[in-house]
């Protein structure tokens, strides 16, 4: 099985759940959503790294029906988010 994935980390609500300033995403236009995201993910790289490892083991867990072994490479790329 060869599986590729890509995290939406600007459009997860439920990462921005846990990322400052959530309410004021919540009542943000849509282009305002994307530069409070991106500003969220360049100050705390760790709640997204953190959310997006959580979101792949529970999808090999549940979703491919409890793979046990597995190896995975994790890429990240820069973004220039104003």
């Amino acid at each position: 099985m060869f599986l590729t994935n890509s995290a939406a980390d600007l459009h997860w609500h439920r990462l921005q759940r846990f990322m400052p300033r959530f309410d004021e995403w919540l009542r943000a236009e849509h282009q305002s959503k994307f530069a409070i995201a991106g500003v969220n993910l360049r100050n705390n790289p760790h709640i997204a790294a953190y959310h997006f490892h959580q979101r792949y083991t529970s999808f090999l867990k549940r979703v491919k029906f409890g793979v046990t072994d597995y190896w995975f490479r994790c890429a990240k790329r820069s973004r220039a988010v104003e």
